[in-house]
């Protein structure tokens, strides 16, 4: 009936054998409630029955609920952290690695970050290969797109104790000066 459009009856299937414990019923259960119905607290009681079971995809959906609708980054964090270790999720540890760079939910950590991104190219080359990329280059962008560091080169007057003026005014120089005057652990990962 699923594929003739019934969503209704085909709810009501796997939701009968959802409550009675099958794993792959409790995931489209939970996926028709989430995706048709757009009720996200009946899809996250019938996902959290498979994810009693460890299956990773229903741990990952939990975290995208909880990172896309709730915006519990703590939660989202513990389910993808679980999609991944039960599962080797390469999506999971695709968010784990933006949740790292981030600091939402869990410690801000560059090195974790990096190796995350990189586990979820390696464990989906097809698919995990372009956005473990882009999340590479945006971690590696970080330190330059912080608040300070774009005040400082839309405001370079303010920062002249940081960068005496000089006849060239070479803002890679200044950049380079700035960059060595402070402590960045996290530039330490540009080396790929």
């Amino acid at each position: 009936s699923f594929r003739h459009g019934d969503y209704t009856n085909s709810l009501y299937i796997y939701k009968k054998f959802a409550e009675a414990g099958y794993e792959l019923a409790q995931l489209n259960a939970a996926l028709l409630e989430h995706k048709i119905n757009d009720n996200l607290h009946q899809a996250l009681r019938l996902y959290q029955l498979a994810a009693d079971q460890s299956n990773p995809d229903a741990l990952l959906a939990i975290g995208h609920i909880h990172f896309r609708h709730l915006l519990n980054y703590d939660l989202a964090a513990k389910f993808f952290i679980s999609s991944y270790q039960f599962g080797r999720n390469a999506e999971a540890a695709f968010y784990l690695g933006f949740l790292y760079q981030t600091g939402l939910g869990i410690h801000k950590d560059w090195h974790l970050a990096k190796r995350h991104y990189q586990l979820a190219a390696q464990l989906n080359p097809l698919e995990g290969t372009w956005p473990s990329r882009l999340g590479l280059i945006f971690l590696y962008l970080d330190p330059f797109l912080s608040p300070s560091f774009l005040s400082m080169l839309l405001h370079p007057q303010q920062y002249h104790t940081i960068f005496p003026p000089t006849s060239s005014h070479d803002i890679f120089l200044q950049i380079n000066q700035l960059l060595a005057s402070t402590h960045h652990d996290h530039l330490l990962i540009i080396s790929l």
